[in-house]
């Protein structure tokens, strides 16, 4: 349910999800099972434990463990985040975006929950209201690569083109490795005219994911555009190439699962 991805955990304190209920019997067993000490617990142990209640399908358990551990310490940043996190992952985004507003109640300065709460008004296509949280981000913190990137697909939803392209090129710069950000700076300057910058962009890109389908369509399309078919070509082909040795992958584990069955 915590994906490893969650907009809500930094890369960097990301940890291999589904870890077993143990996990969970044992933080919890420490305590003595008191709930009140939740706040006791780090928050690198903290995500193990709603991880592991979620892996066993108790999602509504995790849930009421992190509703009581903020109501306990309504300062523990990454509790109230993982309580967005878990409604987000569950599709209840509207109710992410409340506990991430009502944690802002009492902790108004940290960059992270703003951004959070800018990326949850993108993804439910609340664009005008992504724009304040974003903005508020970064006046706190101006290096951000997240809250650049979230403002960039803000704006590109309003057809604020030329500033999201900036918003990209601020995120990118930032953090070079983060591919979203260079496939949606190449789609944003391909949709302006700026083939040659996007074809630049989209070659970053697959300089992080070589095999990426996206990366590859969008750099064809972009060479369609730029009226160079012959290099359009070429990519449309190692996209195929690609598509196909994964079809047959795909196959021939399918192909094993029958015969084992017989």
């Amino acid at each position: 349910i915590i994906q490893k991805n969650s907009i809500w955990v930094d890369k960097e304190d990301q940890i291999d999800p589904w870890i077993d209920i143990r996990i969970f019997k044992g933080i919890f067993g420490n305590l003595g099972g008191d709930l009140k000490k939740m706040n006791e617990i780090n928050p690198y142990e903290l995500q193990r434990l709603v991880q592991s209640l979620a892996a066993s399908g108790q999602v509504d358990r995790a849930i009421e463990l992190l509703e009581k551990t903020v109501k306990n310490n309504s300062n523990y940043m990454e509790a109230w985040m993982l309580l967005g996190s878990v409604y987000k992952a569950i599709g209840k985004i509207d109710r992410a975006i409340e506990v991430c507003k009502k944690s802002l109640d009492y902790i108004p300065n940290e960059s992270r929950i703003w951004v959070n709460l800018g990326h949850l008004y993108v993804e439910n296509n609340q664009y005008d209201q992504a724009l304040k949280p974003l903005k508020k981000a970064l006046s706190i913190d101006s290096r951000n690569p997240s809250a650049w990137y979230s403002l960039g697909m803000a704006l590109t939803a309003k057809g604020g083109y030329n500033q999201a392209i900036e918003a990209f090129q601020k995120s990118v710069k930032l953090d070079p490795n983060r591919f979203n950000a260079w496939i949606q700076l190449a789609s944003t300057l391909d949709d302006t005219k700026q083939f040659k910058e996007a074809i630049k962009a989209y070659n970053k890109a697959l300089e992080l994911q070589p095999s990426s389908f996206g990366a590859l369509v969008g750099l064809g399309m972009t060479y369609v555009n730029n009226g160079d078919y012959k290099k359009a070509i070429d990519a449309y082909e190692k996209w195929f190439l690609k598509a196909r040795r994964d079809f047959e992958i795909a196959w021939n584990l399918l192909q094993k699962k029958k015969r084992r069955k017989r």
